[in-house]
């Protein structure tokens, strides 16, 4: 599907298959397992707090992946074709890319320089914890999973727009994983 965006030999993803390896531009990208950052996540909540503890997993995911798609689709093989795409073509080829890094399967459901609403009906953080939540007795969440793709989704609106890491804040609105949302919703916003 990045064909679409890049052509047969740009989608800047390439797998190492000897050492079970996935890279983004050069930089490897590790393979996640739900159970283990739905531990994660768990972990960070317990000792840090909900908010703390999600602003930090939130932060991280942000600042790597900001990092590795600059590298990607604005300073690499990839720039020119990334930078001849609109708004959406921009986030839809983002959104291909966290596909095939098992962020789940993200739809824009609006879009706009300041803004952006997306749905995920298999996000893999919320998929972790419903999956482990009886396996491992967890309580019932104090509010939604998914602070990775938060910073995964605004770390996209900075690269799509062209604005600094940091200016843009995503919000989940609904979450699979908490009071049994049908599906996981962010808002994207630009910082105030």
């Amino acid at each position: 599907m990045l064909e679409r965006y890049f052509g047969a030999s740009g989608a800047a993803l390439s797998f190492d298959a000897a050492r079970s390896a996935l890279s983004l531009s050069g930089d490897r990208v590790a393979f996640h397992c739900d159970k283990f950052n739905t531990r994660i996540l768990k972990n960070f909540e317990d000792v840090m707090g909900y908010e703390d503890g999600g602003k930090l997993l939130c932060d991280m995911a942000a600042s790597t992946t900001y990092a590795a798609l600059n590298r990607a689709l604005v300073e690499g093989e990839n720039a020119a074709a990334f930078a001849a795409l609109d708004l959406r073509g921009k986030l839809e080829a983002i959104t291909e890319y966290f596909k095939l890094l098992a962020y789940g399967a993200i739809e824009i459901v609006e879009l706009s320089p300041t803004q952006a609403k997306v749905v995920s009906s298999h996000s893999y953080l919320a998929e972790g914890w419903l999956e482990n939540k009886k396996r491992w007795n967890l309580d019932e969440r104090m509010g939604p999973a998914c602070h990775d793709l938060r910073g995964h989704l605004a770390a996209a609106m900075c690269i799509c727009t062209g604005r600094p890491l940091g200016s843009f804040h995503c919000t989940e609105t609904l979450c699979r994983a908490y009071k049994n949302g049908e599906r996981c919703e962010f808002t994207v916003e630009v910082q105030a």
